[in-house]
């Protein structure tokens, strides 16, 4: 692991651009003020696996900089039509043989989080993971008590695979059930018609 204030180069040098946003490399300039009280702020970090961790900058340079250190792997910024640093998005698994792959989200801007940035996003990284990655399946995960994480994936078109129960810890010797969620490319290529529109513009750099 290198040392905490450097970032280890991104796997996946490409920039996802659309006219709403565009999802990027994570850097260093993204790492700001607002980003560690998105992470420190309880309502946005409940679901989080960090929610029991203390949030620090170098923290938080590890944690991206274990992801890049699996080379199948990479962290994202999402930014808006203004260049604002509004969330996060991650590859948090890519099996190259058996072309399964799956991905994260966290929109820490209040605002984007309500206008449905998450939903945008997530359209254009499951794009791009069946269309340049050559995935065949994509996987979801999320806390049963997270409406609105579950309810994202359904609506994107992920169907419910599986219910574990007891998975994440909670506090007080209490513990959260977590949902499994999949979506294959065969089936994508017929849900995402109703989302064409905003596929439609994507260019990649």
């Amino acid at each position: 692991m290198k040392k905490a204030n450097f970032i280890l180069k991104p796997n996946i040098k490409i920039k996802i651009l659309s006219d709403k946003l565009k999802i990027v490399p994570m850097k260093k300039k993204h790492i700001s003020k607002d980003y560690i009280s998105w992470l420190k702020n309880k309502k946005i970090n409940k679901y989080l696996e960090i929610r029991h961790q203390k949030i620090t900058y170098p923290c938080i340079i590890n944690y991206i900089n274990g992801l890049r250190s699996n080379k199948n792997l990479e962290c994202f910024a999402i930014e808006n039509e203004n260049c604002k640093h509004i969330g996060n998005i991650f590859i948090t698994k890519l099996d190259t043989i058996n072309k399964v792959s799956s991905y994260g989200i966290l929109i820490g801007d209040d605002r984007s989080r309500l206008a449905g940035y998450g939903f945008f996003a997530s359209l254009l990284i499951i794009e791009f993971m069946f269309k340049k990655l050559k995935i065949n399946k994509i996987l979801g995960s999320c806390i049963s008590d997270n409406y609105s994480s579950w309810k994202l994936l359904e609506t994107i078109g992920f169907s419910r695979e599986g219910h574990i129960t007891e998975s994440a810890y909670k506090t007080k010797n209490s513990f959260y059930d977590s949902y499994i969620y999949g979506l294959l490319k065969k089936d994508w290529k017929n849900k995402r018609k109703k989302f064409y529109s905003h596929l439609t513009k994507i260019r990649y750099q």
